[in-house]
């Protein structure tokens, strides 16, 4: 069961953010009683090239498509970090601000669970935080057991029984757990947002309303300004 003072922390590019993503959000704290649920976009991975926006921009549309959100707050730790964006760093910030008895609770997809093994500081990541593991429609599930029997060499233990709202649960060697959370979010990705925009299509839809008119407005990824009606 998660404890009442839990805390909830879900990080990302979001580049640029979309409906998936509050959606997410929406349902999490729908289902599990978080306090608070922290958004945090993060600076350009060590592992990948960087962002094609400035990240003010990511920064100030992640604002407006969370604004309204009761218990969500934006984090900027990671964008005024002078540290690359690894997860352990996150964790043990948020460890030393709220205090070591708050159980955090780290929300990734399972494409980003499959590669947990290789993250900075593994298994350490572990001891600092539980992990939710988001299982979207279409991925696969042999893709997830891969990614399960790589951390059961970290001695994970599956328990008999999941609660509610999880459709399994693992305990770590950490006191901490795994738990898997199904769930049916819109179809999109921020790089189909993307490669529309390059292609001047529009994005009505795909983003939230002040998010698409932030992108238009700004000329966002190649994105051309909304024709006056």
């Amino acid at each position: 069961m998660i404890p009442s003072n839990a805390i909830g922390i879900l990080g990302g590019s979001f580049n640029p953010v979309h409906i998936g993503h509050v959606a997410l959000a929406k349902e999490i704290l729908a289902r599990c009683p978080f306090e608070r649920l922290f958004i945090i976009p993060n600076v350009s991975p060590p592992h990948k090239p960087p962002y094609e926006i400035e990240s003010k921009h990511r920064l100030e549309m992640v604002k407006l498509a969370f604004e309204g959100v009761k218990k969500v707050e934006l984090s900027t730790y990671e964008l005024e970090s002078s540290e690359p964006s690894y997860t352990f760093h996150t964790l043990k910030h948020f460890k030393n601000q709220l205090g070591l008895n708050v159980p955090l609770y780290f929300i990734l997809g399972a494409d980003a669970f499959y590669g947990l093994p290789e993250w900075y500081e593994f298994p350490k990541v572990l001891e600092l935080a539980s992990y939710i593991v988001v299982k979207r429609a279409g991925y696969e599930n042999h893709q997830l057991e891969d990614g399960l029997n790589e951390l059961r060499e970290e001695r994970l233990i599956k328990k008999q029984t999941a609660e509610p709202p999880f459709s399994r649960s693992f305990q770590t060697p950490f006191k901490t757990t795994v738990e898997l959370l199904e769930t049916a979010l819109p179809e999109v990705s921020s790089t189909e947002i993307r490669l529309r925009l390059q292609l001047k299509e529009r994005v009505t839809g795909l983003v939230p309303t002040k998010v698409d008119d932030y992108l238009s407005l700004n000329g966002l990824y190649g994105s051309q300004p909304k024709p006056n009606n």
